[in-house]
């Protein structure tokens, strides 16, 4: 049921067409070489290569309203498929820019979310794409996001309307054994509001302790409930792709279960809980 407005619904005043009219990029990360003592068991560099370049192929040809994408990469490893690929991105009028800048100390790190994480801060303090855009969705990169269309288009329209604006967007929102935790994989962030209370938090990362990137974003958000607009997307995001941690394909197996939880779990931590805003995305 929409929500009214002022006596009208969201899509009476912002509109219903996908809009991404404020040009926001899209930042994807990646790992070509994992670091030593990783865990994961898709550590094998070549093929993480080919997956990253299926992945960038296929958001080539998918319409989803982004036009400037940063493929960001943190191993240091060639890519030699990433000229053709930007080629393609080129056909189709789309940008296709390549960050590389490589861990100090790959084999000292806690975990594959700490270099993801500083591979973002790193991204955004230095890139010029995103250090001037006023907002960013991130990737992980041998991910594709089949809805990613549907995402933008409702992440736009509630940016775009006042009495909405929100300042960070992820898919789930739950509370867990380990305290709170979202879906890292995509989300969407105003840039600022990024850098100013999430860009540290990957150093709290420790897979090995069970405290994953997901778990230090979330605890990073808690922090804020109530204080600013942090949304959930009221539909699941459909993820296609192989996990870097299991091997496996990804499914959205159970994902709809998990959003049915987050509802919930929203409600108790004063995060501001998107669908009431976007009913008909």
């Amino acid at each position: 049921m929409n929500e009214r407005i002022s006596g009208q619904t969201l899509t009476e005043r912002v509109g219903v067409e996908p809009v991404n009219d404020h040009n926001f990029p899209l930042l994807i990360t990646a790992t070509i070489r994992p670091h030593a003592g990783q865990i994961g068991r898709l550590l094998d560099p070549v093929t993480r290569r080919r997956q990253y370049a299926e992945a960038l192929r296929s958001l080539a040809a998918r319409s989803c309203g982004i036009k400037e994408f940063v493929f960001c990469e943190n191993s240091g490893e060639p890519f030699p498929e990433f000229p053709s690929i930007q080629e393609l991105f080129s056909r189709k009028d789309l940008v296709l820019h390549f960050f590389q800048e490589q861990l100090s100390s790959p084999d000292k790190i806690p975990g594959k979310g700490w270099g993801e994480g500083w591979l973002i801060r790193r991204v955004l303090e230095t890139n010029p794409v995103l250090r001037r855009a006023r907002a960013f969705f991130k990737l992980t990169g041998r991910y594709e996001v089949v809805n990613l269309k549907a995402v933008v288009a409702c992440i736009g329209r509630a940016y775009s309307d006042p009495t909405a604006h929100p300042v960070f967007v992820c898919q789930s929102y739950l509370m867990t054994s380990r305290g709170p935790y979202v879906d890292s994989q995509f989300f969407w962030s105003q840039t600022e509001f990024y850098k100013q209370n999430l860009i540290d938090v990957y150093t709290k990362v420790d897979d090995h302790g069970g405290v994953y990137l997901e778990h230090a974003i979330a605890s990073g958000l808690h922090a804020l409930a109530g204080q600013c607009r942090i949304g959930v997307l009221p539909f699941t995001i459909i993820l296609k792709g192989v996990s870097g941690h299991s091997g496996e394909l990804v499914t959205n197996r159970g994902q709809r279960f998990r959003m049915m939880v987050s509802n919930i779990t929203r409600k108790k931590s004063g995060i501001t809980y998107l669908a009431p805003l976007c009913t008909d995305c």
